[in-house]
């Protein structure tokens, strides 16, 4: 059994299961982050942790919509955001924190539409 600082391997498992995981992981970050966002006191280590996460996966996702008629829309805001997979450390800026909550909102999309996941919050 893993510990919690260890990942399952990806051995066997479809894409759209390892990406939901991912997802599941930078939704969890991302609710701590907003907390901490909100009230003025973020966490460097735990802002550091969730945009790595989600720039990776903002790039895993990148080529199944690159492409794609039925997704030409989010491909465009794909190419908008796509600096940040290469420059992640920009999107702790102050004048880019906006983005964050944009990139969530498409990756959320990009999900959907994929059929990867339908997004049931408690």
């Amino acid at each position: 059994m893993p510990s919690e600082y260890q990942q399952e391997p990806d051995v066997g498992r479809t894409f759209g299961s390892i990406i939901l995981g991912k997802w599941m992981e930078v939704m969890k970050l991302s609710e701590e982050w907003r907390q901490g966002f909100m009230l003025g006191t973020p966490n460097l280590e735990l802002t550091a942790e969730y945009i790595s996460k989600m720039t990776r996966l903002w790039g895993a996702l990148e080529p199944k919509v690159k492409g794609r008629t039925d997704l030409r829309q989010l491909e465009h805001e794909f190419e908008l955001y796509r600096k940040y997979c290469y420059n992640p450390r920009a999107l702790n800026e102050p004048e880019n924190a906006e983005d964050i909550f944009k990139m969530e909102a498409i990756m959320e999309e990009v999900l959907d539409k994929l059929k990867i996941t339908k997004f049931e919050y408690d």
